[in-house]
This record gives structure tokens, C-alpha cells and sequence, in this order.
């Protein structure tokens, strides 16, 4: 008898002997998964490649960010990180990359914030690609939009805060 269990990045067979049953949630047994990061992938569909509306570079970012979100459509790597998986070398590359596709609507950027109104990462939303047209689906982030109003006007209020704060000290 042989189960399939489905985790977050990998498939894994589970084999059980003739016989033995698995209650379904209530099996306590533990399943250890080495998840090689060798074989993980992300899928470049073959519209998207052929789309012209997107820059190579703006691909290669999408891709990155794709790849810290495979189960989901948020992520938040670093800016460094994102120029290593898409093999950029300039920190303006990847800025202008970045405001490029968010203005296309691929993706939505929205600044974090901790507790104390300390900057913390970006969370980068992606949108759901069309697989027929290598286009992405704008509409699919409307619902984050909302939430990225917020954050621009909480990161204004405490631009503003930080720049009387300077003047206060000059």
C-alpha cells in the first residue's frame, strides 16, 4: 500500500507495510522529508518566455520572487537575495525592475512595519499569470491594493516624523 502525502514543497511517498493502516490525521507516526533545494523549481511557462510585454530583466525578477513564494503568493526576500536568484548586479537595476513591474501590475509592494513603526522587509505580492497569453491577471491583487494604501501612508507619516526630528536636532 503506498500513500501520497502532499507537503509544501515536495511530493513524498509514505510506504506502509502490507496491511498497516493509516488513520488518516490521527496516524501520530513522524515523516521525516529532506527537501533538497536542488530539486526545487519554478515553472517559466512558455507564454510568459514569448511575451513581449515584459523585459528579460522584469522576467528574471518575477522568477526570483516566484521562487521564495512557490506555495503562495507573497514573499519577503531581501533585496539582496532577489539580485542573487536573478543574477542582477546593480541595486538600481533591481529598484527600477521592481517600480517597472509593479506599475504593470505583476507585482504589489507593500512595506512592513514592526510594532514601534520601525521599518522592517518588503512583502511582495504576486499576481496569477494567464498560462494562454503569458500576461499576468492585475485584477487578481485589487484586495492588496487596500492593505498597500496603508502601509505608503503609515511609511509617509513616518518619513515626515523622522525629517522634523533632524530639524528639531540641526
Amino acid at each position: 500500500m503506498t500513500y501520497k502525502v502532499t507537503l509544501s514543497y515536495s511530493h513524498v511517498t509514505l510506504l506502509l507495510r502490507e496491511g498497516e493502516r493509516m488513520n488518516d490525521s490521527t496516524d501520530n507516526r513522524n515523516i521525516v522529508v529532506d527537501l533538497d533545494k536542488a530539486n526545487l523549481f519554478v515553472p517559466y511557462h512558455i507564454a510568459l518566455m514569448e511575451q513581449e510585454a515584459y523585459t528579460g530583466t522584469e522576467k528574471m525578477v518575477y522568477l526570483a520572487l516566484k521562487s521564495f513564494a512557490i506555495n503562495s503568493s507573497a514573499c519577503y526576500p531581501s533585496q539582496a537575495k532577489i539580485m542573487k536568484r536573478a543574477n542582477i548586479k546593480s541595486n538600481s537595476t533591481l529598484s527600477l525592475t521592481l517600480k517597472s513591474l509593479e506599475e504593470k501590475g505583476v507585482i504589489t509592494i507593500v512595506p512592513e512595519f514592526d510594532e514601534t513603526g520601525r521599518r522592517k522587509s518588503n512583502t511582495y505580492y504576486l499576481s496569477k499569470l494567464n498560462h494562454e497569453t503569458g500576461l499576468f491577471i492585475t485584477e487578481s491583487l485589487e484586495y492588496i491594493k487596500r492593505k498597500k494604501l496603508v502601509a505608503d501612508a503609515q511609511a509617509k507619516q513616518l518619513k515626515q516624523g523622522s525629517r522634523k526630528g533632524v530639524k528639531k536636532a540641526i
